[in-house]
Parts: C-alpha cells; sequence; structure tokens
C-alpha cells in the first residue's frame, strides 16, 4: 500500500481500521478520501478538491495515525419466565361425584338383621340377613350361612330392603355378587326405590325417567352407584333388573345415607334395657300386666277367660285386633298357647313380652305391626295350666333342688307321680281344647 501499511483488526462486533507509516494519497479506494495538498492540481479533472484536507501536508504536520471505530450496539432480549397455571377443567366435563354420606353398617353388622327383608330366598342361608357387603360364604355347597342373598325366583319383581329406622337421606349404593366357589351369580342392572311406609314406593329418578344402575360384571368387585339426587326416606330397595346370565339374581349390598337433624331417633330392638317388663310373673302379677296392656291400647285388645282350672284359676286370653270381639269373615285367626306344662315359665313371660311390644308399637306407628294388626286377629293364651306353674314356685326349694328337676320332671320319671300330676294339674287343660275347636281359630302354636 506505498509507504503505508493498512491493518485490519475485527474483535466483539467492532471495525478497526489502522493507517501506519505515511498518509495515504487522497483518493485512495481505502480512505474514500483525497489527500491532494492545497494548491495542487487536482487528480481528477472537474472534481474540486475538498475544503480542508484531513491529512495536512507533512511539513505542516507530522505524521498522524488515524483510527475509525464503529461501535455496534446489541439489544439484549431478557426472557420471561412465564409460570404454568393448571388447567381448569372444561365446564361440559362433569367431575365424578363423591358420596358425602357413610354407610349406614350392613358390613359393620350396625344394622342387624331384622332390619333387612326380600321379597324372596332360596333358603335361609341365602336370606336378606345374608345380603351384606363382603360377607363371606361357607366351605360347602349350601351352608347354612352363605355368601348372600339371593332371590327365590328370577324375575323384575323381586327386591331387598334395607329399614333405616329413622329418615335417612339415602345418596348411595355399593354392591357385589354371590361370594361362592360353586356357582357365579351376580345383578347386572338394578333399580332404587324409597319409601315412609313399606306401603307406598318412590322410584329414584334421573331427571323424568326412572334411574337404572349399572350393576356387578364379576362376584367380588365392589361397583359404587351415587344417586343423582338425595332422596330421603326410611325404607330403601334394591330392585334387581338384569343378571348374569348363566346365574341367578344375588347379591350383596351396602347403603350410603345419613339420619336428617331432628328426626325421631331409631328405636332399638326388645332389649333388657327396654321398657318391657322382662322378670318372672306368677299368676296375680300376670293378671295385673294383661290389664295393664288393655287399658293402654283399648281399641285393640280384649281380655277374657275361657275357663277355669282345676284349682278354681281363671285362664286369661289376650286378643289383639282392629275389632276385638268380632269375627270377620276372611279374617285370618292365630292363638298362641303357653305354660301348658307349670314349670315351663318362659313362654308365659314370653306372650306378656309380645302383648306389651305389639300395643306399644301399634301405637308408635310401626307399619309392620300395624299391617298385622289390622289384617290377622291374635289370641294369647299365656298359661294354659295356672295349677301347675303355682305348685312349681311353691316347690322351688330343697326338694326339687335335690330331685335335680322341676315339676314335670318329677311326673315323667315317676309314673305314680304323673298319674296323680295328670288328675290335679292337667283338667283345665280340656277347657283349653275346647276353646280352640269351638273358637276354630285358623293356626295355632305353642310356647312351652
Amino acid at each position: 500500500m506505498g509507504a503505508g501499511v493498512l491493518g485490519s483488526l475485527r474483535a466483539g462486533g467492532l471495525l478497526l481500521w489502522v493507517l501506519l507509516g505515511t498518509p495515504i494519497p487522497w483518493g485512495h479506494p481505502t480512505m474514500g478520501v483525497s489527500t491532494t495538498p492545497r494548491g495542487s492540481p487536482s487528480p481528477h479533472p472537474g472534481v474540486p478538491p475538498p475544503q480542508g484536507s484531513l491529512c495536512p501536508s507533512p511539513a505542516a504536520a507530522p505524521r498522524r495515525r488515524l483510527v475509525r471505530v464503529k461501535v455496534v450496539r446489541r439489544k439484549v432480549v431478557k426472557k420471561k419466565v412465564l409460570k404454568k397455571r393448571p388447567k381448569a377443567p372444561a365446564k361440559d366435563v362433569a367431575a365424578p361425584q363423591e358420596p358425602s354420606c357413610p354407610p349406614l353398617g350392613l358390613e359393620s353388622l350396625r344394622v342387624q338383621d331384622s332390619q333387612l327383608r326380600a321379597s324372596s330366598h332360596k333358603r335361609y342361608g341365602l336370606g336378606a340377613h345374608r345380603g351384606r357387603l363382603n360377607i363371606q360364604s361357607g366351605l360347602y355347597d349350601g351352608d347354612f350361612y352363605d355368601g348372600g342373598w339371593c332371590a327365590g325366583q328370577e324375575d323384575a319383581g323381586q327386591w331387598l330392603e334395607v329399614d333405616a329406622r329413622g329418615l335417612t337421606n339415602f345418596t348411595g349404593v355399593i354392591t357385589q355378587g354371590l361370594n361362592s366357589i360353586w356357582t357365579y351369580d351376580w345383578v347386572t342392572s338394578y333399580k332404587v326405590q324409597v319409601s315412609n311406609d313399606t306401603y307406598t314406593w318412590h322410584p329414584c329418578r334421573n331427571g323424568t325417567e326412572e334411574a337404572v344402575f349399572p350393576g356387578n360384571k364379576d362376584p367380588e368387585t365392589p361397583v359404587l352407584n351415587v344417586l343423582p339426587e338425595p332422596v330421603v326416606g326410611r325404607y330403601l330397595r334394591i330392585n334387581p333388573q338384569t343378571w348374569f346370565p348363566n346365574g341367578t339374581i344375588c347379591l350383596r349390598a351396602e347403603v350410603l345415607g345419613c339420619p336428617l337433624p331432628g328426626a325421631c331417633p331409631a328405636r332399638p330392638l326388645p332389649s333388657p334395657s327396654d321398657c318391657l317388663d322382662f322378670r318372672h310373673h306368677n299368676y296375680k302379677e300376670m293378671r295385673k300386666l294383661m290389664k295393664r296392656v288393655s287399658d293402654e291400647c283399648p281399641d285393640i285388645t280384649r281380655v277374657y277367660s275361657i275357663g277355669k282350672s282345676y284349682l278354681g284359676l281363671k285362664m286369661y286370653v289376650m286378643e289383639i285386633s282392629d275389632n276385638p270381639g268380632q269375627h270377620e269373615v276372611g279374617e285370618p285367626e292365630f292363638r298362641y298357647v303357653a305354660g301348658m306344662h307349670g314349670n315351663e315359665v318362659l313362654g308365659r313371660e314370653l306372650l306378656l313380652n309380645l302383648m306389651e311390644y305389639l300395643c306399644r308399637e301399634f301405637r308408635a306407628g310401626n307399619p309392620r305391626v300395624v299391617q298385622l294388626v289390622t289384617e290377622t286377629r291374635i289370641h294369647l293364651l299365656p298359661s294354659m295350666n295356672p295349677d301347675g306353674y303355682e305348685t312349681a314356685y311353691k316347690l322351688v326349694g330343697p326338694r326339687c333342688r335335690q330331685m335335680g328337676m322341676g315339676w314335670d320332671g318329677m311326673a315323667w320319671g315317676h309314673p305314680g307321680w304323673y298319674r296323680m300330676w295328670m288328675r290335679w294339674a292337667h283338667p283345665g287343660c280340656s277347657d283349653g281344647w275346647e276353646w280352640g275347636d269351638r273358637d276354630a281359630q285358623a293356626s295355632a302354636g305353642g310356647c312351652g
């Protein structure tokens, strides 16, 4: 480049031109400007010289270095980190419903056997009391305690009923098939119905249609169905609609529900804590109890005598019916007799408690008892042999304890005692047999 040296340096986007040595002639393509001294003829005719040279003559100034720096600015963009928000579920996709009420207690046995009923059953071991979630069967086919409830018929009219013993907000049902190593039985679809009195039943609806719930696909897997809308009632029925084609109607179940606030508490089953008079009653106490029950329920009870015993004690009968004292054509009649043998005391107490129970449950509106009283004429004879009871009561002492048996035991163990005992302890029984023939009750039962 003549006397000068041109160097090019590039670093970090900077263009650096360095001119070394003598000035580069003006107009050199490297400079792009003319270096012709003032007053000299222009090397390019017709082109006026520049006014004021950037590089004066050597005589006027020493040599200089011309540095041209080009600065390139870079724009730094900071990245923004956006946090992802969880996606909200689509409005048209309904989230799975969760039951808000706990199980009533079929599986835990909090629901007792007496609270379970069914339209029919194959046998006792497959009765309604076995229709509990996760209940297990015995080892043998036809075991007395089998693994579920099985209907006695195969039609869509079969049902398993649960009594919650109070108004309950039902929210769901869990079902299983029959637990068995011998057969495969389960329900594939069912309906749900509720009632307050077991007479009028209301189906569970899905909008305007009666809801049909999917059932099981195998015997063991529990299937939960949440009701479209909670329903309120005391009784709930599971009504199978379809079942495994190679099996029959069998299921185990659990019901989900919450007792309503302020609802009447459930009445417990008869137990020693109840107000029933659980104790032994002699003849005088028996008459007082029967009179007290008759005074409590005068509209459905009547006390009458069928005759006298050998010792002159009256044999009292309690009639329980919606029309006591009247024989209604077509209405079945039933009599229960207890105390045919003098020392068989349990039968007397059972019938006395039955009188109390029927009276109080009828007044409380128990639908089963109301139906029983209004559709049946019931006769209860708590002591058919009052003489034998009083004699045995007095003989509870050293002699009976020594022989290790009651009055009847002495009679049956010793023929002489038996003949004497029949002469004085059972003469009044003939009045009982005549009473049964005269009133012609449809059926009868003995209670010791």
